[in-house]
This record gives structure tokens, C-alpha cells and sequence, in this order.
């Protein structure tokens, strides 16, 4: 599941969007649950309308975020990191409020040495079990710790999840148990 999905149930119809355009159109302000969905999709997305930029600069020149709806939902959804990443890849971040900036900087400072230690702690892992022929595989979002071209710090991750065989699990589980 990407860490998006969860936030389709804020936008629940095409009527909803067209509500929260005519809504920003009017107010541009964001307040609500939706509106908060709204930006950080915004600020998270690579390739979206091009004045997205303008859109999000206009609002954050303005004052016009409620960044405790903002947080909280990017902390629920585990997309800290990636608001943090996109509003400084959009050249936004020396617009946001001092303690917020900070706040998402200790954040992602503390996401980016989680991530080096997971990947500190699969290499010896993964040198074991192919110096015995095994050849893992990462699930999920685990090979993203390892492409080159993806922001060091723009995914939490608590773990990696592995699959082996089921005739490679014991040794594996034993070579995982030797490294502590």
C-alpha cells in the first residue's frame, strides 16, 4: 500500500475536488482535512499543473496554512520526510515559519540516519547469504534505500522485509541471528 492511498478517503469524489478548487478560489486558505490532503499531495508531487509552484508560494506568502492540519497529517501518514523534501525541491522552504522549519529538519535529519543504519545493517546481511548462494529479494519499498537517484531521506522506514525461499529461510534466519 503506498502511503497516499490512505488519503483518497479524504477526497471522496471528483465533486470533492471541484468543491475544494471553487473553495481556494474563493478563500485560499487551507484549513480542513481535505485542503491539508490537498497540499501535501501538492508539495509531494514530481510532475503536477505547472503553477503549482505559484499555487503553494501564494498560500504559504499569505499565512494561509493551518500547519497543525498539515503536520498531523503528513506525521500520520508517515510523509514527513517527503513534505520536507518536496517544499525544498520547490523551492519553497525559506517561506515556511522558522520553528516548522526546524521541526521538519529534525525530522528528516533523524529519518535520513535511520535509513543509512537500515542499510548499514542489510549489506553485511546480504554479503552472508549471497556468499552462500542465496539471493534475497527486498519487498515493498526497501530497494528505494538503495537507488541512487531518490532523495536520501524521503521514505520512513522502520525495517525491510525480505523474501526467501522456503529452503533458504533457516539459514537465513541463522545468518541474521549470527550478525545480532
Amino acid at each position: 500500500m503506498s502511503a497516499a492511498f490512505p488519503l483518497r478517503h479524504l477526497l471522496t469524489s471528483r465533486s470533492d475536488a471541484a468543491y475544494l478548487l471553487d473553495h481556494w478560489s474563493r478563500n485560499r486558505r487551507v484549513t480542513t482535512a481535505a485542503e491539508a490532503a490537498w497540499f501535501v499531495c501538492r508539495c509531494t508531487s514530481y510532475n503536477g499543473p505547472p503553477n503549482v509552484r505559484t499555487e503553494l508560494s501564494d498560500l504559504l506568502h499569505r499565512g494561509a496554512v493551518d500547519w497543525l492540519s498539515i503536520t498531523s497529517l503528513s506525521n500520520r501518514f508517515f510523509l514527513t520526510p517527503a513534505l520536507d523534501a518536496g517544499l525544498q525541491c520547490k523551492a519553497l522552504a525559506h517561506l515556511l515559519p522558522s520553528d516548522l522549519r526546524t521541526y521538519l529538519d529534525i525530522i528528516s535529519s533523524h529519518n535520513r540516519k535511520r535509513n543509512r543504519w537500515i542499510v548499514a545493517q542489510v549489506i553485511p546481511f546480504f554479503a552472508a547469504l549471497n556468499s552462500r548462494g542465496i539471493r534475497p529479494i527486498l519487498l515493498k519499498g526497501g530497494l528505494s534505500l538503495f537507488e541512487a537517484a531518490l532523495h536520501e531521506g524521503l521514505i520512513m522506514m522502520a525495517d525491510l522485509d525480505v523474501l526467501l525461499s522456503e529452503n533458504e529461510f533457516a539459514l537465513g534466519c541463522s545468518i541474521l541471528h549470527s550478525l545480532g
